[in-house]
């Protein structure tokens, strides 16, 4: 038979003072430790995030609103001083145009090319200005050089010199085997007489001075859309060059009724006592049929980019009209 007190000594055995866990033993815990950097990094993530993302913020819009770079060094990426190039420029107009020149008569500046920093080496001591190597186009009656001068710049007054004497060398000529073609991969075709007779037409039209007359032939369904032509030509001749079949869209197989036409137009000003030659890219469509019209033009080698009616000029209105105004220009076709 057990005792009474021996039972109860036994139960009051967890409730002596050394027994009882204290808030020290409890902190000192692995769980609570791991508990409490948990808590100390959700708290700091709760203030920082915000604040990050409004760095990022700042950091994106400035590079956007940034100005960029210029491509006055021929697309490199260095933004070259106007007063570095003025004084290139100064420099081999004055440089060629001295007698004795250093190259043949009729030499003359073609414009400007690039221009390169020049970096200061490790060893040697920062200067307060910056050098440059500036190039700059020159042309004569059988080649075409590059003239290179060193110009020195101060940012701080914003000037610039031209010191030493001009470097000149020659630019390679055009390599052999260049391919003919007016457009690359155009598959080439034959010019019929509807094609012709809408070229024609558009020339004539072109150059007569009339806006109505031009915006007839183009006929474009905008009446919103005008057209400027040519003012001052008393006589225009036109000559097709070279044909190929173009597609209407992108990914569009070529058609033989839209045409991509390269044209030569001989045209005679008011006092002048020969024509004189200018090029341009046709687009037509409804080749080889009754309705054949030139819808674009553009500078040659544009025939594959020209789109109908991108000639068009906004903001006057005309009136719609079914038959040609007078012109006061004749085309004339000629022989290809």
């Amino acid at each position: 038979m057990r005792l009474p007190w021996k039972k109860n000594r036994q139960q009051d055995w967890w409730s002596e003072p050394a027994q009882v866990p204290t808030d020290n033993g409890i902190d000192t815990g692995p769980r609570y430790r791991a508990a409490r950097r948990m808590r100390w990094f959700v708290t700091a993530c709760v203030f920082l995030c915000p604040v990050l993302a409004l760095t990022l913020i700042l950091v994106v819009s400035q590079t956007l609103t940034s100005p960029q770079p210029t491509d006055d060094d021929g697309g490199r990426g260095v933004e070259v001083p106007t007063q570095v190039r003025a004084a290139a420029l100064t420099e081999v107009e004055a440089w060629i145009g001295q007698d004795p020149s250093p190259l043949p008569a009729g030499a003359q500046v073609l414009g400007w090319d690039r221009a390169e920093p020049v970096p200061t080496p490790r060893y040697a001591t920062a200067a307060s200005w910056e050098t440059w190597t500036a190039y700059v186009l020159v042309a004569t009656d059988s080649a075409v050089y590059e003239v290179g001068t060193r110009v020195n710049y101060s940012a701080a007054t914003d000037a610039a010199e031209a010191v030493g004497t001009p470097s000149l060398d020659v630019l390679p000529t055009a390599e052999a085997g260049w391919s003919s073609d007016m457009w690359a991969g155009a598959t080439s075709v034959t010019v019929d007489q509807t094609t012709d007779r809408a070229v024609n037409a558009w020339a004539t039209a072109f150059a007569s001075g009339d806006a109505d007359a031009l915006a007839t032939v183009m006929a474009d369904p905008d009446l919103g859309h005008t057209y400027i032509p040519l003012s001052g030509i008393t006589g225009v001749s036109v000559s097709i060059d070279h044909a190929a079949a173009r597609a209407v869209a992108e990914d569009a197989t070529p058609d033989a009724s839209t045409l991509m036409v390269a044209v030569t137009l001989d045209i005679t000003r008011d006092g002048a006592e020969r024509p004189v030659s200018i090029g341009y890219d046709l687009l037509v469509t409804g080749a080889g049929t009754g309705t054949a019209r030139v819808v674009a033009w553009g500078p040659p080698g544009t025939g594959t980019d020209l789109a109908p009616w991108q000639n068009a000029v906004t903001g006057t209105t005309r009136a719609a009209a079914s038959v040609p105004a007078p012109t006061t220009a004749t085309a004339t076709p000629e022989e290809n």
